[in-house]
Formats: C-alpha cells, sequence, structure tokens
C-alpha cells in the first residue's frame, strides 16, 4: 500500500482527531464542572481514533485489534447492493438497528437510563455483536460507571430514573 494511500484511508481519522482535540482545547474555558462532559467526550473520541489508526496497519498489533474489535460471531458485513438480494438485506439490516434504537428508547423511558444502557450494550453486543458474555458484561457496567461518574458525581445532575421509578418525562 503506497503513502498516499494510506494517507487517504487515515484523513477521516485524522480530522476527527483534530476536531477532539480542539473540542478539548477549548472546553479548558469553561469551569472545571461544565468541562467535565465536554473533556470526557473528547478524550472518549480521541482513544478511539487512536484504535482506528493503529488497527489500519499491517503489523500484528494492527491485526489484533481488527480481531478484537471484530470478534468471532461479528455480522459479516452488508453485501453490495448491486442486486435486489443485497438491497432486501441492507433493508433489514437497516431495520434491525432501528429497531435496537427503538427498543432503548422505550427500555430508557420504562427503567431509567442506568438501568437501560447496561442491559441495552449487554444485549447488542451478546446477540447483535456475537460478543462473550463477559466482554459485554464488562462494556456494559464500565459504560453506566463512567457515566454515573460523569453526571451525578461530577456534574451533580440527576439523570432520568424511569417511569418504574416515578420520574416523569
Amino acid at each position: 500500500m503506497t503513502a498516499s494511500r494510506r494517507l487517504s484511508e487515515a484523513l477521516p481519522s485524522l480530522v476527527l482527531l483534530g476536531v477532539a482535540a480542539f473540542y478539548a482545547w477549548v472546553s479548558f474555558d469553561y469551569s472545571a464542572q461544565t468541562r467535565a462532559i465536554p473533556l470526557g467526550v473528547a478524550g472518549l473520541a480521541i482513544l478511539l481514533v487512536l484504535v482506528d489508526l493503529a488497527s489500519q496497519g499491517e503489523g500484528a498489533v494492527a491485526r489484533r485489534i481488527r480481531r478484537v474489535i471484530s470478534g468471532s460471531g461479528a455480522p459479516s458485513p452488508v453485501p453490495g447492493l448491486d442486486g435486489q438480494a443485497g438491497q432486501r438485506h441492507a433493508a433489514r439490516h437497516e431495520l434491525a438497528a432501528f429497531g435496537w434504537i427503538a427498543g432503548f428508547l422505550v427500555l430508557a423511558i420504562v427503567t431509567g437510563f442506568y438501568i437501560a444502557i447496561p442491559l441495552y450494550v449487554i444485549a447488542y453486543l451478546r446477540i447483535h455483536g456475537g460478543k462473550p458474555i463477559l466482554v459485554a458484561a464488562a462494556t456494559g457496567l464500565g459504560l453506566v460507571a463512567v457515566l454515573y461518574g460523569l453526571f451525578e458525581i461530577l456534574l451533580g445532575y440527576e439523570v432520568f430514573g424511569g417511569l418504574i421509578t416515578g420520574d416523569y418525562l
């Protein structure tokens, strides 16, 4: 692969890296409590972009990252859309994606975000992504712990607890 092709493939990630770094830099103008969310989002974006850039290489580390990201039971990419079978498959794929989002929204409204987020992440990673249950559970619980820390502890913001706990929309 030529250097110009590598650069053209990495360009979107590099642009996002620049945007995230700028976002983090600008957030330092805010008060300590206000900048917690922008710094968390920017830091996460930078981390994900760096993982993406590292996975684009040809070496053993890049192959390992791609293998971990794709998972053993991950679905294959959507086939080309040149035939009707490919278009039907793509349409089902999109409907399934919207179904997952709709399911999460209903679950979040009924149970609240701190219950809905780990349940959604675990179910999605296990069923759709084919990840092992321990990886899915660790991801879901880790994500909700980070969100709890950012919103409840750093910002002092109470997150919607769901209709079953008596919260109102």
